[in-house]
């Protein structure tokens, strides 16, 4: 599955030299002209080891002095820290402080405890107990306290009600699922860059466009302020250092914090090179770097495979790919967006073919589920 952590080395005169490293020798990422080196690990999960032991000894092969993390391989870092050569440093918060905020139960009780609207929520560990609080609750929706891109959902309203019954949930006391009332409003996201507990970058976005799988394909910025103060006391109350994102439903009493990914997001696509360059190596600013509302962004080898189907829908498909700039069909990287545009193909084939969502398929053996590390 594809991640694509960055490495990188400080040169002289400030200037840096990045490296990549992926699970697949064939990720865009790792082909794209504009990294030094690439490393081709095995997956981060299950074989968190080998894969830790791989990073350490590129690493120091190379001089590397930063580790930054792109997906959830950033949890198998944090909790092997120790094992990166001296020098080396991580942008990740200490794992402690990750697997509080990626379990949707410690978060909740977290943002309930900085007095943050959240919706009501009971944590189920069997099946007759989420059963019970599903029957509380007039619309509700649950969801394993580990999960991410809607892969695991059960609930009784919206386009997925109904989609998958309670009878298939699987919460346990080691693998909770939490039930939460249904907030109407508008879903909204975030990414942040913080640095030692201060935001030092921040988009709030919108996803307007997504595949049939549910994932989002488009991102577009709106305004900061509603959900910026949000983010810093988060960042603040557990000393955040690293990529972190939330998600939020909007309404008329204000935002409702739903959960945090304490990781990468796309949302990194709406900030330019040299933005998310400062807000992780450079002196961290007074205030954060906000993104202006409208910037956009979107995945075009999601968008060309999802509205290419036959010549007839050339047209259509060649309106969507040019809607909103890029992150892929970049002129002065023709190798990278090759690469992209082929291994989304493949996920996608393969997800159809094994009857599983693109996202379980994308994501499978880089997710962390509260499996131990150590």
């Amino acid at each position: 599955m594809p991640y694509s952590l960055r490495l990188v080395r400080a040169l002289g005169s400030q200037g840096h030299e990045v490296h990549g490293a992926d699970a697949y020798g064939d990720a865009p990422g790792s082909r794209s002209r504009f990294v030094a080196g690439r490393l081709v690990t095995p997956p981060p999960f299950p074989r968190t080891a080998e894969f830790v032991a791989a990073v350490a000894d590129y690493s120091r092969a190379h001089s590397i002095d930063l580790v930054v993390p792109t997906f959830e391989e950033t949890f198998a870092l944090a909790a092997r820290r120790g094992e990166l050569p001296e020098g080396t440093g991580l942008f990740a918060a200490p794992f402690e402080t990750l697997a509080q905020l990626h379990d949707k139960s410690s978060f909740q009780a977290l943002a309930a405890r900085l007095g943050m609207l959240t919706p009501s929520t009971t944590v189920a560990t069997d099946v007759d107990g989420l059963r019970a609080a599903a029957e509380r609750l007039p619309h509700y929706i649950a969801k394993p306290a580990f999960s991410r891109a809607g892969t695991a959902i059960v609930t009784n309203v919206g386009p997925r009600a109904g989609e998958r019954p309670i009878e298939q949930a699987d919460p346990s006391p080691r693998s909770p699922w939490l039930v939460q009332e249904f907030i109407d409003g508008d879903d909204l996201a975030c990414l942040a860059v913080a640095r030692e507990g201060k935001v030092a970058a921040y988009a709030t976005y919108e996803e307007p466009l997504q595949g049939d799988g549910g994932y989002a394909m488009r991102q577009v910025a709106i305004d900061a302020q509603p959900t910026l103060a949000i983010a810093t006391t988060i960042a603040a109350a557990v000393e955040m250092h690293g990529f972190f994102g939330l998600d939020y439903r909007m309404t008329e009493r204000g935002p409702y914090l739903l959960e945090c990914n304490a990781r990468c997001s796309p949302g990194a696509l709406l900030f330019e090179d040299d933005e998310l360059a400062s807000a992780i190596l450079g002196e961290p600013p007074s205030e954060p770097l906000l993104i202006e509302p409208g910037t956009a962004a979107q995945f075009d080898d999601a968008v060309l495979t999802e509205n290419l189907h036959g010549i007839r829908s050339i047209p259509h498909a060649i309106d969507e790919l040019l809607a909103t700039p890029g992150a892929f069909l970049d002129p002065r990287d023709p190798r990278g967006d090759l690469f992209g545009w082929l291994r989304f193909r493949h996920d996608s084939r393969v997800a159809s073919r094994e009857h599983i969502s693109y996202a379980e398929q994308k994501l499978g053996d880089i997710s962390w589920n509260g499996e131990p590390l150590a």
